[in-house]
This record gives structure tokens, sequence and C-alpha cells, in this order.
């Protein structure tokens, strides 16, 4: 399921796709589809708390724009999330 919420993310023409997770399962699913993961704690209380480890750990400064999608959501709409992010950027 998160390979499929990760190829409707990359549909949205995003710059990345990065799967935050702390599962090492889940972390060679994602990668053996082509995405990039980064392996987190598994002490989160969220996913937003997640996503503040990984920009920490990739230096990502103030100006980067992110969007959150949980894993749990194939049917996330591609076109929903590039809205998200234009209303980020803008």
């Amino acid at each position: 399921m998160v390979v499929r919420v990760a190829e409707r993310a990359r549909e949205s023409g995003a710059d990345a796709v990065i799967v935050a997770t702390d599962d090492v399962r889940i972390e060679r699913a994602v990668r053996g589809a082509g995405f990039d993961a980064v392996m987190t704690r598994g002490d989160h209380a969220s996913g937003t708390d997640r996503l503040a480890e990984v920009v920490e750990f990739l230096g990502l400064d103030a100006e980067a724009v992110l969007v959150n999608v949980q894993g749990d959501e194939p049917f996330v709409e591609p076109g929903m999330v590039r809205a998200l992010a234009l209303l980020l950027e803008a």
C-alpha cells in the first residue's frame, strides 16, 4: 500500500517523494520500487513528528515545501497533493 501511495505522490509532479518509516520491511519495499526512504525512530506520536525528523535528517531549509501524505491513503489524488504544495509555496 505504501508503494501505491508513493506512486500517487509522484504523479503529483513532486520534485521528490521520500517515504519516512520505522519498519525495515517498508523501507525495502519502497526502495525496491525505486523510491527514496528514510528510517526514523519508532517512538513518534504522529506522521508529522516523523516528518520533522526527516526534515532535520535531510537538512532541509525553512523554505522547503513538504506535503505529508500518510502511507495508508492509496486513493490520494495527485492533483490534491499538487494543489496543497502550490498553496504552501504561495
